[in-house]
């Protein structure tokens, strides 16, 4: 019976020395961070460079958008224009669409 224990013992010994051996957790950690923390800086600045790119044509999409009266001229700046043209006229039939007028803030700050 104890050698059946001793075997045990020694055998439970030997998968935790080769579980440490195998996954040594403290020196890749230190890179991985520091690479997963270049990455994310990486990912937001080009995030940023997206978004400083993008921001001039979505103001004049949503500005032509805005301007547009007729269901029609409406229709390019959805999705599937084909389906959505007749809900949109009957939907701008019960509830008319509100005219803005589009303006910079620096305009308005400019003006006063």
């Amino acid at each position: 019976m104890t050698k059946l224990i001793i075997g045990w013992l020694l055998f439970a010994g030997f998968v935790v020395f080769l579980a440490n051996s195998i996954s040594d957790d403290k020196a890749p950690k230190k890179t991985q961070v520091s690479e997963k923390a270049s990455i994310k800086e990486m990912n937001n600045k080009e995030d940023m460079t997206l978004l400083d790119d993008s921001i001039p044509l979505c103001k004049k999409n949503l500005t032509l958008l805005l301007t547009s009266t007729l269901p029609e001229e409406r229709s390019q700046f959805v999705y599937s224009p084909i389906t959505t043209v007749m809900r949109m006229a009957k939907y701008q039939d019960l509830n008319p669409f509100m005219q803005v007028e589009s303006c910079d803030p620096r305009e308005r700050l400019a003006n006063g």
